[in-house]
């Protein structure tokens, strides 16, 4: 009897014609030579016409073993154990009917062999796509390319998590025969999906050596629409192909393998098939609660693992799919908007941020949750403190922020250059009236910073994006704004070195809006001082009169000549005014602010703070809540329903702390409940991550994917 060098198995299944032969070209240009090859065909419930068309191919050559198989199996695995169990050689390797080996392959295979005296041989393989469309399954690698063999010796203490975290294909890696045989390894023919992974996890869980071959691409596989990833399961299907899953992994942790990329690959197989809106919500249910426990075990594949964006797809998919049944309970359901933020992620991955926290490696939500922690503004206001001071860059975001908005603690923020539009388009959007008094209650000049980037407030912002894009638009040249930017908003150096500034500032503020006869609107940038305004107005009175009937101020407050210059040119004499306001004076113990404005019609509110459910109405007008609004962004924007606010979800990505018996957990949209009390935690595109905001809100109702929340608590 001929002894062989090598023995191929080939598991065959009516594979067309033309493959077929590419398939016989590759063995027979093998340089070790094709007589020294014992390749054994297992015919597996062919075709008689496929049947026929291997005999008439391959029948004269003697090193050719062609066995008829037939059976209810319809995986590989019984036709490769007829294989093992006609295999004579030394070493044996696998070939699909539909792929090739590249010449040299087993002649290199067995030379490694012999050098590295080893049970299992580990190479590389390359793709053919037929069509160029397809998703391409393909595994790379994180080994050392450089190195032409690495030896893993499984009885050293050694991680070899590089080597066993992927044991996905049999047509990569080659055997002793013997190794296999001791050891009673064969294919587990009721294992119908991963049947691969099972063979192998045997393998390396029962080897002593390993070889690794970075640099040798001996395998060429064809990928093709009929793949298991490309046809659709029933739910049957998908329950035994769990019990499948479940079964390699708790044989994987039984013999203390590293199973992270094996439970996040078989986990993306179940998500392919519970895409598709037909399985059962009970299949789901069963699948969420089997695989979760798994699931939560993982952390992201990391670069170098798989092709991308097949890596992506391992990484999120599961996730998002497996354990999130809701999204299939309604089709418009919310969405955790996993989107936003890889964007976010991708554009900072580069930063001192991003580099800390590996944000190229992130590519799930739970990813995410666990690789960067919660940090409150506070956390930040050095990294901004060397940015604008020193003018240090690419720290916490890639791009500088088009403007620093301050807190009320006296800290800076930064704002985004979408953050500043979106204010300027928002409150654009409120405008109604002709004559119109912004009113704002934590106002401060504008400062500019070492790194030339401005610094104001939330309102500040607002109006300067709203003047550079808007106002002088023909349907915006009939607005007047009774503050002049030009006063309360100048550019004032020194301004916080004063200490008396913050009253002259509201002096000053007073007097240009209650000169002025005719405001008929009042924005509000927060409500809680508001309700001091009317008594502030009263106080000032008297002086407010003599400086309107004169036309400049009783004293000097220290302003700067930019506004002194404003206010010779601006503040005219009005004796008429003046008279109107001493009358109310001299009449009422208390002044309404449609006393003091009579064509007031609209107080309309951009609420900054947890205040809007203090203010309902001033003066008998109610006060139309518009939005919420903060340092982060805009956050809700009114809804149909009375007191209510749409969360605002642009260029942000939300997660929700959840408060219930004085517990808290973090969860994501579409887990909110009407009635539940959160406190959002947003990630912006101002290079915040997982910052939670200054207040509560009380979720009112999900309606068409939009959440809708109450006043902030």
């Amino acid at each position: 009897m001929r002894e062989y060098i090598i023995s191929v198995i080939t598991p065959f299944h009516n594979v067309d014609f033309k493959m077929f032969n590419c398939c016989i070209h590759s063995m027979l240009k093998q340089t070790i030579g094709f007589d020294n090859i014992e390749w054994i065909i297992a015919l597996h419930n062919c075709d008689q016409e496929h049947i026929d068309y291997a005999k008439k191919k391959l029948s004269k050559y003697e090193n050719v073993i062609l066995k008829e198989v037939n059976n209810d199996s319809r995986t590989p695995s019984s036709p490769r154990n007829v294989g093992l169990d006609l295999a004579t050689s030394e070493y044996v390797a696998f070939l699909d009917g539909d792929d090739k080996f590249r010449e040299d392959a087993l002649e290199k295979i067995i030379y490694y062999f012999k050098k590295s005296n080893s049970q299992i041989l580990v190479f590389r393989r390359e793709f053919e796509l037929e069509h160029p469309d397809m998703l391409a399954l393909s595994e790379t690698v994180t080994w050392d390319t450089t190195r032409e063999m690495i030896i893993v010796d499984m009885n050293d203490s050694v991680d070899n998590r590089n080597y066993n975290s992927f044991p996905f294909f049999v047509t990569n890696r080659a055997f002793k025969r013997d190794f296999l045989n001791e050891n009673h390894i064969r294919f587990d023919e009721d294992i119908d999906n991963a049947e691969d992974c099972y063979f192998n996890l045997q393998t390396i869980h029962l080897a002593d050596k390993m070889c690794f071959l970075p640099q040798l691409i001996g395998y060429t596989y064809y990928i093709n629409s009929k793949s298991i990833l490309s046809s659709d399961k029933s739910d049957e299907d998908i329950l035994h192909m769990l019990r499948n899953s479940t079964r390699i992994i708790d044989d994987a942790l039984d013999y203390g393998l590293y199973v992270n990329n094996i439970i996040l690959a078989l986990g993306f197989v179940m998500s392919r098939y519970l895409s598709e809106p037909s399985v059962k919500m009970e299949t789901r249910q069963i699948v969420k609660e089997t695989f979760e426990p798994y699931l939560k075990m993982t952390t992201p594949i990391p670069a170098g693992r798989f092709m991308e964006p097949f890596r992506t797809m391992m990484n999120i998919l599961p996730f998002e799919i497996l354990l999130n049944t809701k999204r299939f309970e309604n089709q418009s359901s919310i969405q955790n908007g996993y989107d936003v933020l890889a964007g976010i992620l991708k554009e900072n991955e580069n930063t001192h941020f991003g580099s800390r926290y590996h944000f190229e490696d992130i590519l799930s939500i739970r990813g995410y949750q666990s690789q960067v922690p919660i940090e409150s503004l506070e956390t930040y206001q050095p990294m901004v403190d060397a940015e604008k001071s020193i003018g240090d860059i690419n720290i916490y975001a890639s791009k500088k922020p088009s403007w620093y908005t301050k807190l009320i603690n006296g800290m800076y923020m930064p704002v985004s250059e979408k953050q500043a539009i979106g204010y300027a388009d928002a409150f654009q959007n409120v405008l109604k009236g002709n004559n119109i008094l912004v009113f704002s209650e934590a106002d401060n000049p504008i400062v500019r910073f070492n790194n030339g980037v401005l610094g104001s407030t939330i309102s500040g912002i607002t109006l300067d994006g709203y003047y550079r894009k808007y106002r002088y638009t023909l349907s915006e040249l009939t607005r007047k704004f009774v503050i002049p930017r030009e006063i309360y908003y100048q550019i004032d150096e020194n301004a916080e070195d004063n200490p008396e500034f913050e009253m002259a500032r509201k002096y000053l503020f007073i007097l240009m809006s209650v000169k002025n006869k005719d405001v008929d609107q009042i924005v509000l940038f927060g409500a809680t001082d508001f309700k001091n305004f009317q008594d502030d107005i009263y106080k000032f009175l008297p002086e407010l009169i003599e400086d309107i009937e004169t036309g400049k101020l009783h004293k000097d407050y220290g302003f700067n000549d930019a506004v002194k210059q404003y206010l010779t040119l601006h503040l005219k004499r009005n004796p008429k005014r003046a008279n109107e306001l001493r009358e109310l004076y001299s009449t009422k113990e208390k002044v309404a602010l449609t006393d003091i404005w009579k064509k007031l019609k609209d107080i309309t509110l951009i609420d900054d703070q947890p205040t809007s459910k203090n203010v309902q109405e001033c003066s008998g007008i109610k006060i139309d809540k518009a939005m919420v609004i903060s340092e982060e962004g805009i956050i809700g924007t009114a809804s149909k329903e009375e007191g209510c606010y749409v969360l605002n979800r642009d260029n942000k990505f939300y997660e929700f702390i959840h408060y219930e018996d004085n517990d808290s957990q973090i969860i994501l949209s579409d887990e909110l409940k009407p009635g539940d009390v959160v406190r959002p935690v947003i990630t912006s595109d101002a290079g915040l991550y997982r910052v939670p905001l200054r207040f509560k809100i009380k979720i009112s109702d999900i309606e068409e994917g939009n959440i809708i929340f109450k006043d902030c608590v």
